[in-house]
């Protein structure tokens, strides 16, 4: 079954790496230059997503138009002409940048058809275009905020309040985004990895997390990933990979316990806090002892009553186990005296309540639960091993004398 979603989140690869901000991978553009009242960077590579003090300029990105403006309506525009006849002069505006063949040019002014302009803009050259010739837009600002990367001739030129040159002004793709996709990525690579009879839906919990070994797993991947995107030798990038790759393998083999699976100790139970006591010197369950003799699998509920708190000799316990319409619905120790000593709780389980001293105190609603599957259940993903034992005969003729 292929992921669906993530197995971790940008925060916990803060938790894996705090320094993962370090490799943001956006990178500065220098050397703003004007042209007419817009602001140009030349050799600025291929600048999909253009960021000016991290904040980013997406919605005033434009591209060069695929589709023709209008036409020349004239005799041959010359390399030196300033003026040219266009058969619609009102797709066009003043101060916008057109491009015919390969040339840029600035248009200054538009009179009904005849366009003023001034030839040869951002290291093209002026040329000779022939009459019907495609008239295509190339940059047309409206407000402050306003880019266009041109891949073809290595440039951004960009219309803005301020001269960038005294802005951070950067290149490259939103880290927020970047992340989000490196986590998926790596998520759709541990879902690859790990054993195909490892059930994907199984891997959370009863209160719908991931499993940690599953979150960090996948942020090590993901950190290593985002890492190596910036310095391919990266020892920090092998090292995550490295303890990815033995958690993977941990995994495979049955040697790390998710929280669904059945384990040789699953009988013993796993005691959890639902109610967390609210005094500061509480009685508390400090441990289970026995195996669960039930079968499959149970949530046993035990909890103080109501108007039954109190120390040891006083305070009272309740407990519910399954019974055929669902969990926690049958009670099978009702208001039971706390004694401090191991105390049945049914199906071969018992438990025992400690403070820290005479005065701890059970709290009325304090609540626990306890985990477990039946001790003749399966175990997932056990492995057989045996010992061969044998005596064998000395061979110092003292020890075969005495024997």
């Amino acid at each position: 079954m292929a992921v669906s979603g993530s197995y971790c989140t940008s925060r916990d690869l803060k938790d894996v790496y705090p320094n993962i901000d370090e490799f943001d991978n956006k990178t500065p553009i220098y050397g703003w230059e004007t042209d007419n009242t817009y602001y140009v960077a030349y050799n600025s590579g291929l600048t999909t997503q253009l960021f000016i003090d991290s904040k980013s300029q997406q919605s005033g990105k434009q591209s060069i138009g695929t589709t023709a403006l209008t036409t020349i309506n004239d005799s041959d525009v010359t390399a030196s002409d300033t003026e040219i006849t266009v058969a619609d002069g009102t797709t066009i505006t003043d101060d916008t940048y057109i491009k015919i063949g390969d040339e840029i040019i600035l248009v200054t002014n538009v009179a009904t058809h005849v366009l003023t302009v001034t030839r040869g803009h951002f290291g093209t050259t002026a040329s000779t275009h022939a009459d019907v010739s495609s008239v295509y837009q190339h940059f047309s600002p409206v407000a402050n905020g306003d880019w266009l990367s041109d891949s073809d001739n290595d440039f951004v030129i960009l219309k803005y309040g301020s001269d960038p040159n005294n802005s951070l002004t950067e290149a490259g793709e939103d880290w927020a985004t970047l992340k989000t996709r490196y986590i998926k990525n790596a998520s759709r690579y541990l879902d690859a990895r790990l054993d195909a009879t490892l059930s994907r839906d199984a891997f959370k919990d009863k209160e719908g997390n991931y499993d940690y070994v599953i979150i960090r797993t996948s942020s090590l991947i993901a950190c290593s990933f985002l890492i190596k995107s910036m310095d391919s030798s990266s020892q920090v990038s092998e090292n995550f990979m490295n303890e990815a790759e033995f958690l993977i393998n941990q995994l495979n083999d049955g040697k790390t316990k998710l929280s669904h699976q059945i384990s040789g100790d699953s009988s013993q139970g796993n005691l959890r806090e639902v109610v967390t006591p609210s005094n500061a010197n509480p009685l508390r369950i400090v441990d289970v002892q026995g195996r669960y003799t039930g079968t499959g699998y149970d949530l046993i509920k035990i909890f103080i009553d109501t108007g039954d708190n109190g120390v040891i000799g006083t305070g009272k316990f309740t407990v519910a186990v399954k019974d055929s319409t669902g969990l926690k619905k049958n009670t099978v120790v009702d208001s039971e005296v706390i004694t401090g000593d191991y105390q049945h709780i049914g199906n071969g389980l018992k438990i025992r309540y400690a403070g820290q001293d005479d005065d701890s105190v059970a709290n009325a609603n304090d609540e626990y639960e306890l985990e477990v599957v039946g001790w003749s259940e399966p175990v997932d993903n056990a492995t057989v091993r045996t010992v061969r034992m044998s005596r064998s005969m000395p061979t110092h003729s003292y020890y075969r004398n005495k024997l």
